[in-house]
């Protein structure tokens, strides 16, 4: 009985869930870079990424990304529910990563972004250990987040390092 509670439960949060954010444009029109080239103007910004959803793995079936940054809003409605988070914390109002994450495995739902590689397999490790460093001693953090996303990742995985070593600028 409490296994059939939960799924009810689980049920209408998600029903609950769809019905608050079908309140969202649908974004797709304005990501250019999903289209082809030939097809966007003068900004010619498109890479022709909806030309290979409908052959095999064309929406990244298969394939896993970690992603290395400071923080994402994991709850966003456009990502997919229960992005894990590997290593680190995940910095509070850093929406670079969410947007990152959204360019990436946003999902084909309607509403808000659609991603690039939408049935991709994501996973995200922090740079991020709750107080700001010097680049001096941010390289070693960097070290660790890219570590420990490596050991995620096979022979042809992606791993996406959004950090900048030594420099002192983000």
């Amino acid at each position: 009985m409490r296994l059939l509670t939960f799924t009810i439960s689980t049920c209408l949060f998600l029903i609950c869930r769809s019905d608050l954010f079908a309140q969202t444009p649908d974004f797709i029109e304005l990501q250019g870079y999903l289209y082809d080239a030939s097809l966007t103007g003068t900004s010619n910004i498109g890479i022709g990424v909806q030309n290979v959803w409908s052959l095999p793995g064309g929406q990244g079936e298969h394939v896993k990304i970690v992603d290395v940054e400071r923080g994402w809003n994991l709850n966003h409605e456009d990502l997919p529910i229960g992005i894990p988070l590997i290593h680190g914390i995940s910095e509070p109002g850093n929406e670079h990563g969410t947007a990152v994450l959204g360019i990436l495995v946003g999902q084909d739902n309607g509403f808000g972004v659609t991603g690039m590689c939408s049935s991709t397999s994501i996973k995200v490790s922090s740079r991020w250990e709750g107080s700001e460093l010097t680049p001096e001693q941010e390289d070693p953090v960097i070290a660790a987040a890219v570590a420990a996303a490596r050991l995620q990742l096979d022979v042809g995985d992606v791993l996406l390092i959004e950090a900048q070593a030594g420099t002192g600028h983000e």
